[in-house]
């Protein structure tokens, strides 16, 4: 038998339930989480941690911000606050990047909003998969190639 490989890991996340668009008349960028959300966030400290994730790369807007403070908060870590990866703010060549770069780190995480998923699908290589809020696709990756993908709910 084959030895296995050891692969790297990216958690690619999808931020928690946020208050509804409809109901929410500010800025956008500064719509918050949901008491479920705030939930969905805390449940995540357990599996970011089970995965090694020692980078943490979010959208700056609220919402993903608060889906992964909980497991900034519990590792003493400080995010890379990423505007491409924001809704108002996306650039498609910019997720690319952020994305390859990403490709290079062990183990991150990247928090984003459902608009810039097929974006960051898309530099991974990845097939397209529909995430809830709250979930993830983890992406397992060597030497900037996806080996295997799996969606995770927390």
């Amino acid at each position: 038998m084959a030895r296995p490989r050891r692969t790297s890991t990216l958690v690619v996340l999808r931020h928690g339930l946020a208050r509804s668009r409809d109901r929410w008349h500010a800025d956008d960028r500064v719509r918050p989480l949901l008491a479920g959300g705030h939930e969905q966030a805390r449940r995540w400290v357990a599996l970011l941690a089970a995965y090694g994730v020692d980078v943490v790369v979010s959208s700056p807007s609220t919402r993903c911000v608060q889906s992964v403070q909980p497991y900034l908060d519990a590792l003493d870590l400080t995010p890379r606050l990423e505007p491409v990866l924001s809704e108002e703010d996306v650039d498609a060549d910019g997720v690319r990047r952020l994305v390859a770069r990403l490709l290079e780190e062990r183990r991150a995480v990247l928090c984003t909003h459902r608009p810039v998923l097929p974006l960051v699908l898309d530099a991974l290589g990845a097939a397209p998969v529909a995430m809830e809020k709250g979930e993830a696709l983890v992406v397992h990756h060597r030497r900037g190639r996806v080996v295997a993908t799996e969606v995770v709910r927390a």
